[in-house]
């Protein structure tokens, strides 16, 4: 896909282009920021304008059973994890069934018909190489395609918070707990793992 999940525009350095976070396993976009340089989240309305909040509703995870269900019935709440655990902890508490599934795409990927998020042998084939970059528009483009990725930052853990607007993006695959991320010209896939209650930017490939 040429743009971010939910981004409006592929315009480089554009507030349209920076797109959405979701916590792994959820189908549920989660707001950045209307900058492309800025950790300030993005305001909330109702359909009528009036203002609702800045960002997102947090809630923590701590002492919670059933978070999958609860989470369906709540799109609009990004659960925290305070375990400090960054590679392998989780949003949700116990053994409930993830929604997401490396081999195939389910009914809970946020991806349009057609396409899903990458599955973890997608990721390990895809180039390295990234050019162009530009730390002015926060981004840059994957190997000599024309195809720009805005480097929106992610959101934290466990809080919810921006982090390093313009200077990264992290991307879930849809292997549990594997991301890959962009930074200046390098793309590194793979090497951590990280907890699969951040909120990472969705960009869709191909079925």
């Amino acid at each position: 896909m040429d743009r971010n999940l939910g981004a409006t525009t592929a315009t480089p350095g554009a507030s349209t282009t920076i797109g959405y976070a979701y916590q792994w396993s959820r189908k549920d976009p989660f707001p950045l920021s209307n900058n492309i340089l800025s950790n300030e989240l993005r305001p909330l309305y109702d359909g009528e304008g009036n203002f609702l909040r800045p960002g997102t509703t947090t809630e923590s995870n701590s002492g919670q059973t059933g978070l999958i269900q609860k989470a369906i019935a709540h799109p609009d709440v990004f659960y925290t994890d305070n375990t400090a655990d960054m590679t392998y902890g989780k949003w949700w508490i116990g053994a409930d069934s993830a929604l997401w599934a490396d081999a195939t795409k389910t009914m809970f990927d946020p991806c349009p018909a057609g396409w899903r998020i990458p599955s973890w042998a997608c990721i390990n084939s895809m180039s390295t190489n990234m050019t162009g970059y530009d730390a002015t528009k926060g981004g840059a483009y994957y190997n000599n395609t024309g195809c720009w990725f805005q480097y929106c930052g992610y959101l934290h853990y466990m809080n919810a918070g921006i982090g390093q607007p313009g200077i990264t993006s992290v991307y879930w695959s849809a292997k549990a707990y594997v991301k890959y991320q962009l930074t200046g010209s390098s793309w590194g896939s793979g090497g951590q793992n990280r907890n699969l209650a951040f909120g990472f930017i969705g960009r869709c490939v191909k079925e």
